[in-house]
Parts: structure tokens; C-alpha cells; sequence
């Protein structure tokens, strides 16, 4: 996991999901294979 999918599932397992819920979610948002720090990505976007 990159540095921000890191404090992504940091941030969840507080709240009880697990880093496959968390990636699960990152694909339903920004589309399967789409690197959120990436250029299309929402982080870099």
C-alpha cells in the first residue's frame, strides 16, 4: 500500500473495517485499477 492508502486503513481499522473494505471502497469511488495517488487519481487529480 502507498503512504495514503496506509492512513486510509489505519484510519478504518479504528472504526473495524479491514484494508480489503478500504480498497473495496476506493474502487467503487474512483472506478477498479485506478491509482488514487495517481495522475487520474482523486489525491493528485
Amino acid at each position: 500500500l502507498d503512504r495514503h492508502l496506509a492512513r486510509l486503513a489505519r484510519s478504518a481499522d479504528a472504526l473495524g473495517l479491514t484494508v480489503g473494505d478500504v480498497r473495496s471502497g476506493v474502487d467503487a469511488v474512483l472506478g477498479p485499477g485506478i491509482d488514487p495517488c495517481g495522475p487520474d487519481g482523486a489525491v493528485n487529480g
